[in-house]
Order: C-alpha cells, then sequence, then structure tokens
C-alpha cells in the first residue's frame, strides 16, 4: 500500500509507520515511567535496507534506527531494574507475612 501526498514525495506504509513508531519510542521509550506497565518496544529495522533501491529518507531512516536502538537498550535495562526491585519488594513481603520478626 503507498500513501502519496503529492506527486513529488510517495511514502510506504511501512515508512510511515516505522516514523511514527520510532518517534513515539524516541519520545517515551522507557519502561514503567508513566505508562504503568513496563513494556520496551523493540526497533523495527527500515525496510529500505533490504529494498532493491534505497529511498531519499533512507540515510534518515538508518540513523532513526541506530538511535532506536539505544534507546530500546536502555529501557530494558530500566526494565530489568525495576523488575528485580519488584520481586525483591514481593519477596520481602512474603517473608514478613510467613514470620512477622522478618518484616522491616
Amino acid at each position: 500500500m503507498v500513501l502519496q501526498n503529492d506527486a513529488r514525495r510517495r511514502l510506504t506504509l511501512t515508512q510511515v509507520l516505522f516514523h511514527a513508531g520510532g518517534a513515539a519510542l524516541l519520545s517515551t521509550g522507557v519502561a514503567g515511567e508513566g505508562v504503568g506497565f513496563g513494556f520496551c518496544a523493540p526497533p523495527l529495522k527500515p525496510a529500505c535496507v533490504d529494498a532493491p533501491a534505497a529511498t531519499g529518507t533512507c540515510e534518515e531512516d538508518v540513523q532513526l534506527y541506530v538511535r532506536s536502538v539505544f534507546t530500546y537498550r536502555a529501557c530494558l535495562e530500566k526494565e530489568t531494574e525495576r523488575a528485580v526491585r519488584e520481586a525483591n519488594e514481593t519477596l520481602g513481603a512474603w517473608r514478613c507475612r510467613k514470620d512477622p520478626a522478618r518484616c522491616r
């Protein structure tokens, strides 16, 4: 499917979704910050890299992809830290419930 803004510029649906998703990832991409859950959206490789002929925006798409990979890694690190904290809190609460002497 091709979306056409004008005769000079054509964007495939994949490019549009990549730009929208990449921008959202770069702007929010941190697990659990204000969203109530810890999901880190993996970056999507730009389709232009595997296309027979690169589009004019391919360089920009690749740079956005590389930035989104670093954002994704940071998100995963924060989500891992959050999950470990939650596990420790859960374990502490369980131990306290089993033996009130272990409560903090």
